[in-house]
């Protein structure tokens, strides 16, 4: 510790998962794209003008959760660059702190892989 106070800072959990978010996009795809083919063939009892709704909404559908993911993606992404920002002055005003943390963790690692 530099000046004999302990320093404590947090860091947002930044890490997201695909599966959640994967697993409701295509349920929410096949219900959307399900309730606007019936919606067609409810008005229309032309195969070629159903099948063309259902493949318009596939499309539709399908790149609006490509811009949505990009947006989310991105978000994400400038969140980790913040919290790296935040670690790299950290290092920089308490670099003692930062050895010491890094042992600390080291030694911990070790003894978790040993069993102890």
């Amino acid at each position: 510790m530099s000046d004999g106070a302990e320093v404590h800072h947090q860091h947002r959990d930044v890490t997201g998962g695909w599966l959640r978010p994967s697993v409701f996009c295509a349920m929410d795809g096949l219900v959307s794209n399900f309730a606007l083919i019936a919606g067609v063939a409810g008005g229309t009892t032309n195969t070629r003008v159903i099948a063309l709704g259902g493949v318009a909404g596939l499309a539709a559908g399908a790149l609006s959760m490509a811009g949505g993911e990009y947006v989310s993606v991105a978000g994400q992404r400038e969140l980790a660059q913040a919290e790296i920002a935040v670690e790299r002055r950290e290092l920089h005003r308490h670099p003692d702190d930062a050895v010491a943390a890094g042992v600390t963790f080291g030694v911990g690692s070790l003894i978790g892989a040993a069993g102890l």
